[in-house]
């Protein structure tokens, strides 16, 4: 079971989920037996979130309806949100225990937790899994708008370079061109053993074509003291270096949420400068601002109509 728990830590790691165990579960014997015999309980914390994590003993599979019962009975008693950790599992089980939106991870293989910014996943791409959710995973994204503001007259988009120009692990890079083609973005293309991304040169019409997959940057906003220096402005700071809007009494700035330590920064309600939590690593010009098609993605909603209009200013200039 030692070596179970390692290989669930190593297969979160590589999606970029950092799991910090909290200790044992203190109201097991709450539980009816049916439901505790199963499972070896750990609290862990997510994002600064706290899970019962609840990991199966051996193989056998309860069914999706007895999972259910068994979250509902955990959760009531522990008063923490559940997630379940299987050695193995079908599709149709996964695809099941998702839409209820019960969390899972069977580890070296999928994952789905609700409430974060993690959607399912699998160790290959899977189209249908990419049809369920529809929109850009989050590298995805950046990775697409990387290539509509860099202007690479031939439009490809070298494996390599995005490697290096963002430190990832070429599975990434891989599983993030699959998903380009099979949403109809790119195609793959090699030289030799050079792999590329090979896009529209009209980017223009790129951007119009991907606005139904397109998701919100920010994750998350916050307001404090302390924040760390040298992030990139964001928000309605951002909006007002690239537009002609006054900006805030308050500065607004943004990082990916894994590179920052909430715990560091002095978090407050009404007063301080005011941080957004990005769902990927800010694109960030000679500017010190973000990347303006990140910046329309995370305004484009505000009721304000001079920020709609200003937003709308800054996109003609783009093309």
């Amino acid at each position: 079971m030692e070596q179970f728990f390692k290989d669930l830590r190593q297969y979160l790691n590589t999606l970029n989920i950092v799991v910090k165990n909290i200790g044992e579960a203190n109201w097991v014997e709450q539980l009816p037996l049916f439901v505790s015999a199963p499972y070896i309980f750990n609290i862990v914390s997510i994002l600064e979130q706290q899970y019962a994590l609840c990991i199966a003993k051996n193989n056998e599979l309860p069914t999706p309806e007895q999972i259910s019962i068994q979250k509902n009975m955990i959760e009531s008693v522990s008063k923490l949100p559940v997630i379940f950790v299987f050695h193995d599992g079908s599709k149709e089980l996964c695809r099941n225990l998702s839409g209820k939106g019960i969390g899972f991870v069977i580890p070296g293989k999928q994952c789905f937790l609700p409430g974060t910014v993690v959607s399912f996943r699998e160790d290959k791409f899977d189209a249908t899994d990419a049809k369920k959710r529809e929109f850009f995973s989050p590298m995805t994204q950046m990775i697409f708008l990387y290539y509509l503001q860099e202007h690479i007259v031939d439009g490809k988009l070298y494996f390599q370079d995005i490697i290096n120009k963002f430190d990832l692990n070429k599975v990434y890079v891989s599983r993030t061109a699959k998903e380009l083609q099979y949403f109809g973005l790119s195609e793959i293309g090699a030289c030799k053993r050079n792999k590329y991304l090979l896009f529209d040169t009209d980017c223009k019409a790129l951007w119009e074509k991907a606005q139904n997959r397109l998701i919100n940057p920010v994750w998350k906003k916050i307001r404090g003291k302390n924040l760390p220096a040298g992030l990139p402005l964001a928000g309605m700071s951002a909006l007002s270096g690239y537009a002609n809007l006054n900006d805030d009494l308050f500065e607004t700035r943004a990082v990916y949420y894994k590179d920052v330590d909430i715990k560091s920064i002095e978090v407050l309600e009404y007063e301080g400068d005011f941080l957004e939590l990005w769902k990927y690593r800010p694109l960030i010009g000679n500017t010190g601002m973000v990347d303006k098609l990140s910046l329309y993605l995370a305004l484009k909603d505000d009721p304000d109509p001079r920020v709609k209009s200003e937003l709308n200013n800054m996109m003609e200039d783009i093309w």
